[in-house]
């Protein structure tokens, strides 16, 4: 059997694994910088070689069929096994090597709490890695770009995104109330959220993650919010809040990372914890660059998955 393996053979199967990645022969061409014949080609002689049918194809893209689908596991987890093997062969500063960019779209909290935390270390251990942060003005935005390849991952709430990606836990926060210093706060508001509906309130767009978070756990208690100014972003609502025109609901370790003074915080129970995490699409084959800073992010509470150069 391995005298019949060749280096063309390992090329049909990257070919193979692109188009599924990419959902289309014209979409992986273009990623490979190959013509979309030539790549069409390489399917059908790989077909023809292993007599099976790989792909069902149309004017809206390439579908696996359920040989397809298993042959696409199969190179998955040999390319995986594969830079594992190279890793574990490297020299140990051999990483210091990498080189590339790395697109990340992030919600507003990972843009300040969680992507600070590696500037530093990323730039000690992959000075030639170069990082393109956009923060990401809604879930669904952040979703769409990743689907398009536009980015290569992106640091969102676990609770917000349906779509099916692989998610990887890196933070979890809890939501607090701001007030103004000395604002007469109902007893027990911190055991009794429907108090909240006697609040006048800051809020932020629809399109914010944590507005959606709010509204969601507010509904499923019965309570209605009284919003009666919207800001922006968070560092604006904390400005509206210390000018003395409301309160607000915010995430408590974004608050810390922006900076507290001059209001008083209050935790709210009744909201449970959010999880931020790293979400790329399911099954990503990431270039070694990426994943080593994908290493970085995820150190705190996972174990890093491997790097190769």
């Amino acid at each position: 059997m391995l005298d019949t393996l060749s280096g063309d053979l390992f090329q049909k199967l990257k070919v193979f694994h692109y188009i599924l990645q990419y959902g289309s022969i014209g979409k992986a061409a273009a990623v490979i910088h190959r013509s979309p014949s030539s790549v069409s080609r390489q399917i059908q002689q790989l077909e023809e070689e292993l007599g099976i049918t790989l792909l069902l194809r149309s004017t809206g893209g390439a579908v696996p069929t359920q040989e397809g689908r298993q042959l696409y596991t199969h190179t998955l987890e040999l390319f995986h096994d594969l830079e594992a093997l190279l890793t574990s062969v490297s020299a140990s500063k051999k990483e210091e090597r990498l080189s590339g960019v790395v697109r990340i779209i992030a919600a507003p909290v990972a843009v300040d709490c969680l992507l600070p935390c590696i500037l530093h270390q990323a730039a000690r251990l992959y000075p030639e890695i170069r990082l393109e942060v956009t923060a990401s003005s809604g879930i669904r935005l952040a979703m769409k770009a990743i689907s398009a390849h536009d980015y290569h991952f992106t640091l969102s709430a676990q609770d917000d995104f349906v779509v099916p990606m692989d998610f990887q836990p890196v933070l979890t926060t809890t939501t607090c109330l701001i007030s103004p210093p000395g604002y007469p706060l109902p007893e027990n508001l911190a055991e009794e959220p429907r108090l909240l509906e006697s609040l006048p309130m800051v809020g932020m767009p629809e399109s914010m993650a944590l507005s959606r978070f709010v509204k969601k756990h507010c509904d499923a208690l019965g309570i209605r919010l009284n919003v009666i100014h919207l800001a922006p972003a968070l560092r604006f609502q904390v400005a509206m809040v210390r000018a003395g025109l409301g309160v607000a609901l915010v995430d408590r370790d974004h608050l810390a990372a922006t900076g507290e003074g001059g209001i008083d915080i209050l935790p709210m129970p009744a909201f449970p914890p959010r999880v931020f995490g790293l979400i790329q699409r399911h099954n990503a084959f990431q270039p070694p660059h990426v994943r080593a800073i994908m290493n970085l992010i995820l150190s705190h509470s996972k174990e890093p998955i491997p790097v190769s150069v």
